[in-house]
C-alpha cells in the first residue's frame, strides 16, 4: 500500500513541492542579495535544487549554486562516505567562530553520511522509487543547526516559504500519510 501511495501520489506531490520551494528560494535569494541574509537564501536555493534534481533529472540547477549542487549530487551518487556537505556549508569559511561556554570555537562544517542514500527495501524496485527515496532522504537527514546563525536564517526562510498556502498544502499531503505509515 505504501509503495503504491508513494508512486501514485507522494512522488508527484513531492515534485510539485520541490518546484514551488525552489521557486520561493530563488525569489528570496533575489530579494536578499546584498544583505546579511543572502548566504542563507543561497544555501536554500542549493538545498531545494538538490532535492529537485534527485527526484527529476530534467530539473535545471540554478547557476548561483551549480558547483555546490553538482558536488553534492556526486557525493550522493557515490554513496561511499561521511563528508562535509557542499550545499549545507555554502558560505562557511574556516574562520567561522561561535560562542560556547569554553569561549569562541570554530564551527565545524556540517557533515553527511552519504552511504545512507542507497535505496533499499521496495525503493530499489523502480527508478521512480529510487529517486523518491533519495530525495526524501535528503530532506529528512539534513539539518539546520541552532549553533549556526546562518543556518537558523536558512530555516526561517524555509518556514516562510512553506507557510505559503500551496506549499503548506503540498507539505501536508506528503507529511500526513508518511507520518501515518512510518511515524514522525
Amino acid at each position: 500500500l505504501l509503495k503504491q501511495l508513494e508512486e501514485q501520489k507522494l512522488a508527484p506531490e513531492l515534485q510539485q513541492l520541490n518546484a514551488q520551494m525552489l521557486a520561493a528560494a530563488l525569489s528570496q535569494y533575489d530579494n536578499l542579495k546584498g544583505t546579511e541574509w543572502e548566504n542563507a537564501a543561497k544555501r536554500n536555493v542549493g538545498f531545494f535544487a538538490v532535492g529537485s534534481k534527485l527526484l527529476a533529472l530534467s530539473v535545471g540547477i540554478p547557476s548561483v549554486v551549480e558547483s555546490e549542487v553538482n558536488s553534492e549530487l556526486a557525493l550522493i551518487e557515490a554513496h561511499e562516505k561521511i563528508a562535509p556537505s557542499p550545499v549545507m556549508n555554502i558560505g562557511a569559511g574556516q574562520d567561522t567562530l561561535i560562542d560556547t561556554p569554553q569561549g569562541p570555537l570554530p564551527l565545524e562544517g556540517l557533515k553527511e553520511d552519504y552511504s545512507q542514500y542507497i535505496p533499499r527495501g521496495h525503493y530499489d524496485k523502480t527508478e521512480q522509487l529510487k529517486a523518491y527515496f533519495k530525495a526524501m532522504m535528503w530532506y529528512g537527514r539534513l539539518t539546520f543547526r541552532l549553533k549556526s546563525e546562518d543556518e537558523i536564517k536558512s530555516a526561517l526562510l524555509i518556514t516562510l516559504a512553506l507557510n505559503q498556502t500551496n506549499n503548506q498544502n503540498s507539505w501536508n499531503k506528503i507529511y500526513e500519510p508518511v507520518n501515518f505509515f512510518v511515524g514522525k
